[in-house]
């Protein structure tokens, strides 16, 4: 992959958007997906501005092992909020009869709403601000339901030197201990100075 993407990088660069270019594009997109050539892209974009790793990690370069986390209590407003901007009307969010029927035995959130507390995690502490989720592998073990706690930790696996992208395992916890989501994640981090 990494030939073709040089390739198509140098077109770009070299050429501007010409129909070569484009021809090339859409061998790519075909290839690996639109979504991923224009991630590609970027990222690709931003490492030639970047040199040294004080450039690339202005903030620090994580460091393997290190370990960053954020409690919340979750309310069935975040049902509603998530409900809002995802179209999620399931009934074992809302229909407390429904939901009781089910082996979860009562209402719980949207998948979302448990893993949402990872992103303000990696965004906001580790890796920190300018950082988004490239890949994530997440599974889900346990219920989340309105009024628990919850907590999301991550920790840094790998830290790339030469690119501003780790790996993470990821995992949201209770107030009890239970896990209810555990994977990983590759982020990349952007190069921008927190405030």
């Amino acid at each position: 992959m990494s030939d073709l993407v040089c390739s198509w990088f140098d077109k770009l660069t070299t050429n501007g958007l010409n129909q070569s270019f484009l021809g090339e594009q859409s061998v790519f997109d075909r290839r690996y997906g639109r979504r991923q050539a224009y991630q590609l892209l970027f990222m690709l974009r931003e490492e030639s501005r970047m040199g040294t790793s004080s450039e690339v990690w202005p903030n620090g370069i994580p460091a393997i092992g290190q370990t960053a986390q954020r409690s919340r209590v979750v309310t069935a407003r975040d049902i509603e909020l998530f409900t809002d901007i995802s179209g999620d009307r399931n009934p074992l969010h809302y229909d407390e009869e429904v939901a009781r029927a089910t082996r979860f035995g009562g209402i719980v959130v949207q998948g979302g709403v448990t893993s949402a507390i990872l992103n303000a995690v990696v965004a906001e502490d580790l890796p920190g601000p300018g950082t988004v989720f490239l890949q994530v592998n997440w599974s889900f073990k346990a219920p989340v339901r309105p009024g628990d706690s919850i907590t999301g930790e991550v920790k840094v696996t790998k830290a790339r030197e030469d690119k501003p992208i780790t790996e993470l395992e990821t995992r949201v916890f209770l107030a009890d201990g239970t896990t209810v989501l555990e994977g990983t994640a590759v982020c990349y981090t952007f190069p921008v100075q927190k405030s």
